[in-house]
């Protein structure tokens, strides 16, 4: 070793870490004043600003379909009889046990009873929610109206059934071209048929409902009348309603708010 005269240079190992560190740290305050700059030109929404551009919060596409396409849509019994005023409490049983729903699912929307020269007058509208799946519910309207005392009396009942499918639009993909295609092409060929299954579901509850009440009325010893088909008729009028879109319609609140459109509920 001594003999080569050679001269070993050791690097100051000291000098060469401090340097990559000190490029680091430049490298690092470089790139921390480019995502300062960005942040500071990047636009802020005002929340106070009204932005009629933005798709508002919960927006959805919402189709709708009678259960009844065919007569009768809205089934409608009519009673001239004693005790009018109990129709009430066996309308909310009956809703319950035969759509199998539970209280919270049926909503009063309007409600009037008061004292008149011949007895109790009554009006009253109820609406049922029930859930099919996680895009689909049944939505039925049961409207009650009458007059009259325990010696005599009349009333008049009417249901309306809806079936409502609703596609939710919150995000932006769920809102982009692409998925609306897909979405259709969902829609039209595997989900066409399990509404069709809730449709009719729909319809046999609602015939299945006007009947007990039928046969409650009865009970009365009044007189019933009804539009309700019977026997044959009944077959005919669930068949007839198959394979059809049961006059479909179809919305987007969004679409229809910036069009100054309002959603309520059918009349």
């Amino acid at each position: 070793m001594f003999g080569t005269g050679r001269l070993l240079v050791v690097p100051d190992i000291s000098k060469i870490v401090s340097g990559t560190i000190n490029a680091a740290s430049e490298t690092l305050s470089d790139a921390m004043l480019v995502v300062a700059c960005c942040c500071a030109a990047w636009p802020v929404r005002d929340n106070n600003k009204r932005d009629d551009n933005m798709v508002f919060a919960r927006a959805k596409i919402a189709i709708e379909d009678n259960c009844f396409e065919e007569e009768p849509g809205t089934i409608t019994i009519r009673y001239v009889g004693p005790n009018p005023t109990k129709i009430y409490k066996k309308m909310h049983e009956l809703i319950k046990s035969v759509f199998r729903v539970t209280a919270s699912d049926v909503q009063e929307t309007d409600y009037s009873w008061g004292k008149t020269s011949t007895g109790e007058k009554f009006k009253i509208e109820i609406w049922m929610h029930k859930d099919m799946d996680l895009f689909s519910y049944l939505y039925v309207r049961f409207r009650l109206e009458g007059e009259g005392n325990e010696r005599e009396g009349h009333a008049k009942m009417e249901v309306r059934g809806l079936l409502r499918s609703e596609y939710p639009q919150d995000t932006v993909w769920q809102r982009s071209l692409l998925y609306e295609v897909i979405r259709t092409f969902w829609h039209r060929v595997f989900y066409h048929k399990k509404r069709e299954e809730y449709a009719e579901e729909c319809r046999h509850s609602k015939i299945l409902f006007m009947k007990h009440m039928k046969e409650f009325l009865r009970t009365l010893k009044g007189d019933v009348r009804t539009n309700m088909p019977e026997g044959e008729e009944v077959g005919r009028a669930m068949a007839s309603n198959r394979g059809n879109e049961h006059g479909r319609t179809e919305h987007s609140p969004a679409r229809d708010h910036a069009a100054g459109k309002k959603h309520e509920r059918p009349g």
